[in-house]
């Protein structure tokens, strides 16, 4: 069961795996591209379990009642990324660069 703020519905975003955590970045709510980022704190499914098991789906884990965290990510540097969907995320090292082609690729930082 999701916990605190949540991130507005969405498609076309672009999401990794760093440290525990689902970073979501954009995407659109069908109105608008997005430039929000989000983290999903999944650090609890793992240790309540010790290890999760695939079984399917995620709803398959929420029946059991484990908590994550949904929180909204401050990003910073010489411009805010720019609103868009239907792009690519990678992580470097600890950093996270989003890309609609390389032209117009941009790094996204956050303190963590």
């Amino acid at each position: 069961m999701p916990s605190g703020e949540m991130p507005h519905p969405r498609r076309a975003h672009s999401a990794v795996l760093y440290k525990d955590k689902v970073w979501v970045f954009g995407g659109g709510n069908g109105m608008m591209p997005l430039n929000d980022l989000w983290t999903l704190d999944v650090s609890e499914l793992k240790s309540r379990k010790g290890a999760m098991r695939h079984r399917g789906s995620f709803a398959d884990y929420a029946e059991e009642e484990e908590v994550v965290t949904w929180t909204k990510v401050k990003t910073y540097g010489l411009s805010k990324p720019l609103p868009r969907g239907y792009h690519t995320a990678n992580l470097i090292g600890r950093v996270m660069i989003g890309a609609l082609h390389l032209l117009t690729s941009q790094i996204i930082h956050s303190q963590t």
